[in-house]
């Protein structure tokens, strides 16, 4: 007995739906679960220290003009959190130099600005 094609699709076709359901019921992957473990883990934390829990409102939207060194120095900042287990974005490095900032001297911050390197202008 032959198999003709659209019994041979039709079967290929259950099989890949029966499949696709077992995969729906399957736990998420380990990557999955871990980030979750992770990110409720650093929430207790967080609740635990004081800190806000919830997200605050986003303001406005920035664009900054970086030279080529200030972003890899973002990126390096970025790797040493990532082995740290932190994931963080180029806005979160930015958000959080500023929170540091906001710590230092006044005299320390005009020396810093003043030795800013100078940008040359964006071309439009």
């Amino acid at each position: 007995m032959s198999v003709t094609r659209n019994q041979l699709k039709d079967a290929l076709r259950a099989s890949i739906e029966t499949e696709d359901d077992a995969l729906k019921q399957r736990k998420p992957p380990t990557l999955t679960r871990r980030k979750a473990a992770i990110k409720s883990g650093i929430k207790a934390a967080r609740k635990a220290a004081g800190i806000d829990v919830e997200p605050v409102a986003s303001g406005k939207p920035l664009e900054v003009p970086l030279s080529k060194a200030e972003l890899a120095l973002i990126k390096q900042v970025r790797d040493q959190l990532k082995l740290s287990g932190v994931t963080a974005s180029k806005s979160d490095v930015l958000r959080l130099g500023l929170m540091l900032l906001q710590e230092a001297p006044a005299d320390v911050l005009a020396d810093a600005c003043a030795a800013l390197p100078k940008l040359r202008p964006a071309k439009d």
